[in-house]
């Protein structure tokens, strides 16, 4: 075992070395994608500061002051994690730290409203809470320690005030789902929306929050937005055959994407694209392409969209397996996770836990099989040395 354990920090380190290199390497020029499936590699990133590889998923990223934020899911309780370079890891809230209790089972998502970044968490049996922190070290909760019926996720930061998707628990009622809102202090919260349908998005895109989920009564996808007054029902064009929900709404070149789940006959979840000039009419997008990304899914319930280097990532979440495409214009799409990550037990990445970070794309990633990692993507035209994909899965002869 110390033998294995040797030839593994080994590993590691050249590992952390071929990433500082990389990393503290001049930005290479901007490429357009050209749909031809050039070679792609994610690197996992060493992350020695948590001994033993403890921690059983990556569940959210952030950009905040200059610094990357990551939260962590261990046995308990959860951790929150920054660093400014990309090689040097600070704990911020663990173990050993007085916020580590209350924080709980694990963090769901970050969102940046003005100075503040705000953190949303769960515990199993306890509830949900909101954390505020005006300088990444000092958190304090900004809703109530605890609710055991209520529980938050999808914060995002719209005209100035912070968005969150709530989910109360009534025994009478059912899932009772709303919107809610505070100003950039926490100070003060409201209901922004009390929609007849489960909530499955949230984010802002220029002057609109969007909500999308799957309507009570069909089942179906459905979609709002919302200017900061009223809300409008964008559903129309968004018909799916079967049961679905709005999984991510992203914008990519001035247009707005939207990710649909749809339950097959053989009760197979699968993704469609929607997208729209406007926000308000949405047209399904169709190519060969989007067909492998359809069937390259099982069971795909949560999804992130996000945009580098003149691309739109599509990260799925899937019970089986999760994936990664790239598209330079939404209708030509390459595969860029082709091995399925580390193992096959990678379940993908959280709708939060992809992020931008000193010109280069993270991830979080979920494994239910091994610990997860905080992947790095590289995209190079030829492969790396193999120790870098061998360097975090060492093992003896």
């Amino acid at each position: 075992m110390a033998k294995h354990g040797g030839r593994r920090r080994l590993g590691r380190i050249v590992c952390l070395g071929l990433l500082v290199g990389i990393m503290t390497y001049p930005a290479p020029l901007t490429r357009a994608v050209t749909g031809t499936n050039p070679s792609n590699q994610w690197a996992p990133v060493p992350f020695d500061a948590l001994p033993g590889d403890s921690y059983q998923r990556v569940s959210a990223l952030e950009v905040y002051s200059n610094a990357l934020y990551i939260s962590v899911q261990t046995a308990w309780p959860a951790q929150i994690w920054r660093t400014s370079d990309g090689v040097n890891w600070e704990g911020i809230i663990t173990g050993t730290t007085d916020t580590a209790q209350p924080l709980g089972d694990f963090v769901m998502d970050f969102a940046v409203v003005e100075d503040a970044l705000f953190a949303s968490t769960y515990t199993s049996g306890r509830g949900g809470v909101i954390w505020r922190t005006g300088d990444g070290q000092n958190w304090g909760p900004v809703t109530p320690l605890y609710d055991s019926r209520q529980w938050y996720f999808g914060l995002t930061a719209f005209k100035a005030k912070l968005y969150a998707h709530s989910t109360i628990d009534d025994v009478l009622a059912g899932s009772v789902n709303q919107v809610v809102t505070t100003d950039p202090e926490g100070a003060t919260w409201s209901i922004a929306f009390e929609p007849d349908f489960a909530i499955t998005s949230l984010s802002s895109h220029g002057d609109w929050l969007y909500a999308g989920g799957a309507r009570a009564s069909t089942q179906q996808a459905c979609l709002w937005r919302f200017d900061g007054t009223t809300w409008f029902d964008v559903s129309a064009d968004v018909q799916t055959s079967a049961e679905g929900s709005v999984l991510a709404v992203g914008t990519f070149d001035g247009q707005l994407y939207a990710v649909v789940n749809e339950r097959e006959p053989d009760q197979r979840t699968l993704i469609s694209l929607w997208r729209s000039a406007d926000g308000e009419h949405w047209a399904r997008l169709v190519s060969d392409d989007l067909d492998s990304v359809r069937a390259s899914g099982y069971t795909v319930i949560k999804a992130a969209l996000v945009v580098f280097r003149d691309a739109l990532f599509l990260f799925t979440y899937d019970l089986q397996s999760g994936d990664v495409w790239r598209s330079p214009d939404g209708e030509h799409w390459d595969s860029v996770a082709p091995s399925g990550w580390l193992s096959g037990n990678a379940r993908g990445v959280n709708p939060g836990g992809a992020a931008v970070f000193h010109d280069q794309l993270w991830a979080g990633l979920v494994d239910i099989g091994r610990p997860s990692e905080v992947m790095l993507y590289l995209p190079i035209r030829h492969p790396l040395p193999s120790v870098l994909n061998a360097a975090g899965n060492w093992s003896s002869p």
